[in-house]
């Protein structure tokens, strides 16, 4: 190899001069032996001059570590590139810095060059095995273990002539996925989310959990306690009692059938009367039977839905040992009784407990038993448009005789569905609660799961509450960070994909939270001018930028900080917040007009919290000035001015928040003043 005298190492010759030899070689090989391309890879790879450098990055035991390829600024190598190699400084001076990155003519990758090289080892190969001698094979092997999804096989070398083959294959070993976590729980209004993992490999999948809807809230009464005997009234004689640990039993009366069609008030025996709230519920109600081995058929059980300070208008399950019958009466008159056992359930047919429901949904009561319980319910009938709204649950049990059938009460559950919970203006930000980002009181920041873009959802707000269905997108979930350098309070937000709302440039996004570059993640919130308006949502510091949200999409818009108002700047934007049960937002205080003597000041304009009166001159008397309460919740002071000139205060309160409006008197001229008290 002769010295390399220009301005660039001689690597790409020597491979280049090997290649040649190699296909002369392949075609003459009498004539050229393989020595020379043998000799060349050696030289690639230390054997010159300069040094035992390895001038192939990533190969052999010491090669060149900083090369200049795409990554020179990183100090490092691409694995495999073929670099120059050493130059001759004039006069005889070798050169080859493997520790600076930065000179090309020793150390720039080229893919000609390094292509090249690929040609030339492939060459060597099949040279190497080339022997008019059997190879004595000295076998090794690399074994390939199977992966889920790719099967295993193993890899078989000699290490005398490089010949291999692959052989032992077996079959992919497939998922193993563990019993799922649950990484999104379920809310009343939104699925939640089991994720699946694989215990091998990491892959994983994931599965919806169904919402929860509202709920229920159950109320339980306890009759084996005395501590619940609050939560009902035992009517009539008054006589029974709660046995503690074993429940109420009711006092019989003799007198057979007839007594039992008559008012209940009319009879000589106690009642449980139980309130129950309007709307639909279902109250399950467990008792002992026990028939005390009396015969005949006079044992009678009463459960009804009622409604009103007696005990005429009723309805639900009648009966005893031989069956349960559908009873009603309105207005003090039988309307319904099949004694015929038509429209009947079998009777308490045996000792023990028994647990029978009244639900009511709507206009709708229906009656059902079970024997087993409670794990079953059987329906035995139904009442449609009764004219009954029930307001209270009664419990009647009696005997036909004087000694027989007892009846001993247990328990009550009455289960009412509870409100869905509704989006309702928030009055404060509470960190880690889940909050609608609604601009304009018409479009929602809304980054849908599995999405990494900010769209624009329509909502349809009336007064304080988000009217319109609402999608898992549109929630996000305010976690508090650094006040911003105005003071202003900043938050990270975070959608169902626990993804942080990030700025990049003037557009929206959702990415991993990078807390190398938080300025991009934090968001600042600033009331506007008006208060009532709502907020400017935007990102402080050096340059601000200002959200908008239009049915197009969510953007931002820089602010200037010297000269820009941020409190003017974007769009405006309320949030809304989710309440349990559905419950109202905190009372808002609103003043709809202001009066001066009787007289409305012409113009008024809620947002607008002061006025200006002119007065005649020579005008003594003081106008009185009134307010106008725009909602219930507004409780409206005034506090008179004193004199002319002078100042009325009005203080509108509703909760815990208050609005202020003044009214100034000054003598002013005729066109715009209240002479002798009038407009």
């Amino acid at each position: 190899v002769s010295d390399t005298t220009g301005m660039w190492g001689g690597s790409g010759g020597v491979v280049s001069g090997a290649i040649m030899a190699s296909v002369l070689h392949k075609y003459y090989p009498d004539v050229v032996s393989a020595d020379s391309v043998f000799r060349a890879i050696n030289y690639i790879l230390g054997t010159h001059p300069y040094n035992s450098t390895s001038w192939i990055s990533g190969v052999g035991t010491r090669s060149l570590e900083k090369g200049y390829g795409s990554n020179r600024a990183d100090f490092y190598y691409i694995a495999g590139g073929l670099a120059p190699g050493y130059v001759t400084i004039a006069p005889d001076f070798p050169e080859a810095l493997d520790d600076f990155n930065f000179l090309w003519f020793e150390n720039e990758y080229t893919v000609e060059v390094t292509a090249n090289w690929i040609l030339l080892t492939l060459g060597a190969e099949d040279f190497a095995r080339e022997s008019d001698v059997p190879c004595e094979h000295d076998w090794q092997s690399k074994v390939t273990e199977p992966t889920c999804t790719k099967g295993g096989y193993t890899t078989y070398f000699c290490n005398n002539c490089f010949e291999s083959y692959v052989d032992d294959y077996t079959e992919a070993l497939g998922h193993d996925y563990d019993d799922g976590v649950v990484t999104r729980p379920p809310s009343a209004m939104f699925d939640g989310v089991m994720t699946f993992t694989c215990r091998r490999c990491g892959d994983s999948y994931k599965v919806a959990i169904p919402k929860t809807g509202a709920g229920t809230e159950l109320v339980t009464i306890d009759f084996t306690k005395a501590a619940d005997a609050d939560k009902y009234a035992i009517r009539g004689q008054e006589t029974a009692e709660v046995v503690e640990g074993e429940g109420i039993t009711l006092v019989s009366l003799t007198g057979g059938v007839e007594p039992a069609k008559r008012n209940i008030a009319e009879q000589e025996r106690d009642v449980i009367d139980v309130p129950v709230k309007g709307g639909d519920w279902t109250a399950t109600l467990k008792f002992n039977f026990d028939a005390k081995g009396a015969g005949g058929a006079w044992a009678f059980f009463g459960y009804y839905a009622a409604e009103g300070e007696g005990y005429q208008n009723m309805l639900g399950v009648r009966g005893g040992d031989g069956a349960l019958q559908n009873f009603e009466r309105h207005d003090g008159t039988i309307t319904h009784e099949d004694e015929d056992g038509v429209n009947s359930a079998p009777g308490l047919s045996r000792t023990g407990e028994y647990q029978i429901k009244i639900s009511k949904a709507g206009d709708t009561y229906t009656c059902f038993r079970s024997d087993d319980g409670g794990l079953t319910f059987d329906e035995m009938f139904s009442y449609e448009e009764s004219g009954i709204n029930a307001d209270k649950l009664i419990i009647d049990a009696y005997s036909g005789r004087d000694e027989g059938y007892t009846f001993v009460l247990k328990s009550l559950d009455i289960e009412y569905p509870a409100a869905m919970p509704e989006w309702v203006l928030a009055d404060e930000i509470e960190p880690g609660k889940q909050y609608i980002v609604v601009a304009s009181d018409a479009y929602a920041l809304t980054c849908e799961p599995g999405q990494t873009s900010i769209s624009s959802s329509e909502v349809t707000v009336e007064g304080d509450k988000i009217t319109s269905e609402v999608s898992e997108g549109m929630a996000w979930i305010f976690e508090a960070a650094e006040p911003a350098s105005d003071g202003s309070a900043q938050y990270y937000l975070y959608n169902a994909d626990e993804k942080a709302l990030r700025r990049s440039s003037t557009s929206l996004a959702v990415a991993d939270f990078d807390e190398s570059n938080v300025r991009y993640y934090n968001w600042a919130l600033i009331e506007r001018e008006d208060p009532d308006d709502g907020y400017t949502f935007y990102q402080s510091g050096t340059s601000r930028y200002a959200m908008s949200g239009t049915a197009a999409n969510f953007s931002l818009s820089r602010v200037s900080s010297s000269s820009g108002n941020i409190q003017t700047a974007g769009t405006p934007v309320k949030l809304y917040t989710l309440t349990a049960g559905g419950s109202q937002p905190k009372p808002k205080p609103e003043v709809s007009g202001i009066t001066v003597d009787g007289e409305a000041i012409e113009g008024f304009e809620a947002k607008v919290k002061s006025y200006a009166v002119g007065v005649a001159d020579g005008v003594t008397k003081v106008p009185e000035v009134a307010a106008i309460a725009g909602n219930a919740d507004t409780v409206i002071t005034v506090t008179q001015a004193a004199g002319i000139p002078g100042e009325a205060v009005i203080e509108a309160v509703a909760g815990e928040k208050s609005l202020i409006y003044t009214v100034s008197f000054d003598y002013g001229p005729k066109d715009d003043y209240f002479a002798d008290g009038a407009m």
